[in-house]
């Protein structure tokens, strides 16, 4: 052996530990029109689950063992964090990959959240965006674990305006060619609503390599051709993959959406892998939806655990990557009624229950949801008084909240497999109206707009999703500092148009117009008041609040507002009376609307809120 390769060698062994490893390499290649993901120039085929658990250092190899389990060989995030490199190190000793999520912020509330970013105006928030993605990028370049970067998920779908899409497909576009800049021995994806936000990476991101696809249920058998319709010459990733959502299932006589059953998720992930993922040319594979362990309405519709239970996704994970079944057959429902399809608070209403599987062990329990209020409302599930058992019948005590609610029936059995079903049902007081199927607000004041909740961490009971008229030239800034009337921020009311009109509604749910249960009973109140001026003292503006007609199936109960006026160019303070109105669900908690006579309008608001 050449003197100067033994050298070579005693310098890595000693400079160098044994445990040290090399960062890997992503790389594609197509041939006849046959993508394929090459790691260290080996092929591999995606096998995922979305990494969307609370882990800790003591439990963090716990879940990977489970994933190994499952067969599956890479992970997927949504942004980095303190724990991230403990994520990373568990998934390297595991022999786990990693797609590393760079998450770039939302232009509106929707799905996602209830952030709302401008991302025409805000030069200082994309710069913090910049600077925090390429941070991230030169911590975790060289982790041995990283398959990929993920940079940005739905994000064009959560942009009000089409000039505010078009700003941020640029600014990914640069940010995308400075990450090469600084790691190029791995590839970019980013993640889309089926392909809603697609259709810009082809038009303004050809620094992407790899498009993310956040697909559920059958569409997974045609978006390949969805891509192909954009004239990209690009492989795919599922970035997200299992049953049909909330967001795209038919609704049902109350007006709820239609979960699948536990069946059905099973046979999308179980038999949907084999139909619709690993047969496509163009795709690398892809990410169930979603390794989790929460315990409320997402976690019911699509996580492969709650707390410690395995639902019926876990295996059908399992099955969808190594062709294997559980050992003992988990406990699943094959039929679930609701005796009756509405009743009073207070009354007990039977159901009719049957199971398949074990027979015995089985542990009974049921929960309710509304899907009304805030986030942290609409989305938890609730705990109903039940009295009997599978043998002899169960009734549950109906809830003491009016409205349309959906009632679940949870059964488990020895093994910690968690089965469960689900039906609409309706509360009512005896006149058949849905009308009060509100939040109750708690204590007044019940605050619509007070500073930025990003800097105050408190989420807002309406969210600012109702567009109106000329929309496209508005841009509301929540965490204004131009000479807010109190605390940190204003919100500032941009139109930048020479003619026409606009308005914006906050509403519960976001973009409810009536079609969904929602609102919040603030009955007691006496004012709504909120504070705002003008720019010259030429803006012509009104406010109030309710806006949903009675015809609609979910609608205020009462509605008022200033009329137009002129506002001044100092702050002032504005209230409506609310004596006399019948306030006991309010949809549209503040709505504005504005108009331009040859010149853009511009005004501020603060401190909105019901006394």
């Amino acid at each position: 052996m050449p003197f100067k390769r033994i050298l070579f060698l005693i310098f890595i062994f000693v400079f160098f530990p044994a445990s040290w490893t090399w960062a890997t390499v992503s790389t594609l290649q197509e041939s006849h029109g046959k993508w394929t993901l090459l790691v260290d120039g080996k092929p591999y085929f995606v096998k995922g689950v979305t990494f969307g658990i609370a882990y800790t250092q003591k439990n963090i190899d716990l879940y990977m063992d489970q994933l190994v389990h499952l067969g599956c060989n890479t992970v997927r995030t949504w942004g980095v964090g303190a724990d991230t490199q403990m994520l990373m190190d568990s998934a390297q000793r595991h022999g786990i990959k990693v797609m590393l999520g760079l998450w770039l912020r939302h232009g509106k509330a929707g799905m996602e959240g209830d952030d709302a970013f401008d991302w025409v105006n805000d030069t200082a928030g994309r710069e913090a965006q910049w600077t925090d993605t390429l941070e991230a990028v030169r911590k975790y370049k060289d982790d041995p674990a990283l398959l990929m970067w993920g940079v940005g998920n739905e994000v064009i779908l959560n942009i009000g305006t089409e000039k505010a899409k078009i700003a941020y497909a640029k600014f990914l576009e640069k940010l995308c060619l400075a990450i090469k800049k600084i790691d190029p021995n791995h590839l970019i994806a980013s993640a889309s609503a089926w392909t809603v936000d697609a259709a810009y990476w082809a038009k303004y991101d050809p620094a992407i390599d790899v498009y993310g696809l956040n697909v559920y249920g059958a569409g997974a058998a045609v978006v390949d051709k969805a891509v192909e319709k954009l004239g990209v010459d690009k492989p795919y990733l599922l970035t997200e993959f299992g049953a049909q959502g909330e967001w795209e299932v038919p609704k049902d006589s109350n007006g709820l959406p239609i979960e699948p059953s536990d069946q059905e998720k099973y046979s999308t992930i179980a038999t949907g892998w084999t139909k619709w993922v690993e047969n496509k040319p163009t795709c690398l594979g892809g990410f169930v939806f979603n390794f989790g362990n929460g315990w409320d309405h997402g976690a019911v519709w699509l996580s492969l655990m709650m707390k410690d239970y395995k639902r019926p996704m876990y295996w059908a994970t399992l099955k969808a990557f190594t062709g294997k079944s559980p050992a003992v057959k988990p406990v699943m429902i094959t039929q679930y009624e609701i005796q009756k399809n509405s009743a009073k608070p207070g009354d007990w209403v039977p159901i009719s229950v049957a199971t398949s599987g074990p027979s015995s062990g089985l542990q009974v329990s049921m929960y309710f949801n509304d899907r009304t209020g805030v986030r942290e409302h609409r989305d938890a599930i609730f705990p109903l008084k039940i009295k009997g058992n599978l043998s002899s019948g169960i009734d549950f005590q109906v809830p003491k909240i009016l409205g349309v609610l959906k009632i679940y029936v949870f059964i488990s059995d020895e093994q910690k497999n968690l089965a469960i079903a689900q039906k609409s049902f309706v509360v009512t007081d005896g006149s058949g109206k849905v009308l009060t199927a509100a939040k109750k607000s708690g204590v007044l004041p019940l605050v619509v707009y007070d500073d930025d909740p990003r800097i105050t961490g408190v989420e807002e009971p309406f969210v600012a999703s109702g567009m109106m008229g000329n929309y496209d030239s508005l841009t509301l800034d929540l965490g204004s500092t131009d000479h807010p009337e109190d605390g940190q921020t204003c919100l500032k009311v941009s139109y930048n148009a020479y003619v026409g009109w606009v308005g914006c509604a906050w509403q519960t749910p976001a973009n409810n117009w009536g079609t969904m249960p929602g609102g919040y009973n603030l009955t007691g109140a006496k004012t709504l008041s909120f504070w705002a001026r003008g720019t010259t003292g030429e803006e012509k503006v009104s406010f109030g609040y309710g806006m949903i007609d009675s015809n609609a199936k979910y609608y205020d109960s009462s509605k008022k507002g200033t009329g137009d006026f002129y506002l001044t160019r100092h702050w002032k303070k504005y209230t409506i009376d609310l004596s006399g109105q019948n306030m006991s669900n309010i949809i549209t908690g503040f709505y504005f609307f504005t108009s331009s006579n040859g010149v853009p309008v511009t005004f501020y608001l603060d401190d909105i809120e019901y006394n």
